[in-house]
This record gives structure tokens, C-alpha cells and sequence, in this order.
């Protein structure tokens, strides 16, 4: 059986009240040919065993069973591992991807000769049902229908660096040994390397992600000295580029990250 194009990588903890919107969103899309690696990363609230009822009705779905909880980053490590698809997406699970985004962003990945990296926009959701898009979208008009590096696109400095709004070729990441570190703020010192590392970048200009505004449970909005990790992923991240000779014109600008 031939390996799926896409897949969409899952890490789930306490989310048993959006996890079925969530699995919806992404098992609900036109486009197909994808598979899902969800991580329960010892949930205990049951997660895990929605999780199976998902497996049990669709192929598509592999679930991962922590048997202690190990966090957000090496969850999607582990996801990674077990990955057999062209290109990673990241999901987190009290989020959704609107319809039609995977058929949007495998078309793009095509058009745009499969790049190493492809930027796609979000829009936030609100707890009282709005829904505004990312205030930055700008940043993502195609302009011509190529692929670039991030010299010729720093301006996605500015869009929030995060790693559920991008599609990553599977063969680059293993080839460069990314991986996302333990601790809050793991976004950051995977993120950044990636994109100043990737030849080809490019992007779609279309909202396929919905980032949900918890009013009240989401780890970065509640107050803990969790978040002085911060210093520590921006060290982890100006580290990997004062240790790449190819990178030294990015050392002043990562200073100022």
C-alpha cells in the first residue's frame, strides 16, 4: 500500500471536550490521502479512548498510547517517528482545520513543486463564536507562484511562528534532525531553525487553520514560573544558529528575535 501524502500529527492531553470537533475537522476533509497519528499523551480524562473509537471506524487513524505523560513537544516527536507521509502537518486537539484546507494545501504543495516548508494562514476562534483572522495575513500573498528561501521572505518573522500553520517535507526534517525540545514554548527553537534553514520556502494565502481561544485551561494563558522556560527555547534556538557556519548572517537578526 502506498504511502499517504499527508500526515497530520495529533497530540492529545485533557481535551476530551474538543477532541471530537477536532478528529471531525480533519477526518471530514474532501482531500484524502492522509493518514493520522494521534498521541495520547496519558490523558485522564478519557481522551484516549475517543481516540480508539476513531481508529476502530477509520483506517486512517493510528493512535499512540503514552504510558506517562511526556508533553506537547515529545509527543509530536513521537508522532514524527511513526510518520510515513510526504509532508508532517500538526494539528493540536483542541483545534480544527476549516473545510477544504488539506485539498488547498496539497494543491499548493504541487503547484509550488513540493518545497521544503509551506506557510499557510489561521484565523482565532472565539469562545462566543467569532471568528477573526490572523491580523498579519499580508504576509502570505503568493505573488508569484514560486518557492523562495527566508531571506526573500523574512517578513514571516512577523506571523505567528508556531508549528501548526505550516506543511513540512517529511525527508527535510529527517534529514536535519529537527525536533521539537521538552518544556513551554517549543514552538520556538523548532520553528525558527527550520525556516532560516529551509532552501525552499512557500506559501498559501488561505485561512486553514482555526486556533481556538480558550476562555479558560490553555497552559500559556495561565500564570506559572513554567513560563520563564521561554529564555531557555530562545537559547536552544541561538545555539543552532551560532553552531551553523552557513547561518552567521542570521546571528544578529536571531538576537533580536
Amino acid at each position: 500500500m502506498p504511502a499517504p501524502y499527508l500526515s497530520i500529527i495529533i497530540p492529545v492531553y485533557n481535551v476530551r471536550a474538543f477532541l471530537r470537533e477536532c478528529m471531525d475537522s480533519v477526518l471530514g476533509q474532501t482531500f484524502v490521502d492522509f493518514e493520522v497519528i494521534a498521541i495520547n499523551d496519558d490523558s485522564p480524562d478519557g481522551s484516549g479512548e475517543v481516540l480508539d473509537e476513531y481508529q476502530a471506524i477509520d483506517p486512517r487513524v493510528n493512535v499512540l498510547h503514552m504510558n506517562q505523560n511526556i508533553g506537547l513537544g515529545p509527543a509530536r516527536n513521537e508522532g514524527i517517528q511513526h510518520a510515513v507521509g510526504r509532508y508532517l502537518l500538526f494539528v493540536d486537539s483542541d483545534d480544527t482545520l476549516v473545510p477544504g484546507a488539506l485539498e488547498a494545501i496539497a494543491n499548493r504543495l504541487k503547484k509550488t513543486h513540493e518545497p521544503d516548508v509551506l506557510v499557510y494562514d489561521y484565523a482565532r476562534e472565539y469562545w462566543n463564536g467569532s471568528i477573526r483572522r490572523n491580523a498579519l495575513s499580508r504576509m502570505l500573498d503568493e505573488g508569484d507562484s514560486g518557492c523562495v528561501d527566508f531571506i526573500q521572505r523574512r517578513n514571516l518573522l512577523k506571523v505567528l511562528n508556531v508549528a501548526w500553520n505550516k506543511a513540512y517535507s517529511r525527508e527535510f526534517i529527517l534529514q536535519h534532525g529537527f525536533a521539537f525540545p521538552t518544556g513551554y514554548y517549543e514552538d520556538i527553537p523548532w520553528t525558527f531553525p527550520i525556516l532560516i534553514t529551509a532552501p525552499r520556502i512557500a506559501v498559501l494565502d488561505m485561512v486553514c487553520y482555526r486556533y481556538r481561544q480558550r476562555r479558560s485551561g490553555n497552559i500559556l494563558g495561565t500564570p506559572s514560573a513554567r513560563h520563564l522556560e521561554v529564555f531557555e527555547q530562545y537559547e536552544r534556538l541561538f545555539d543552532y544558529v551560532d553552531s551553523k557556519a552557513e547561518l552567521e548572517e542570521w546571528c544578529d537578526v536571531s538576537r533580536h528575535w
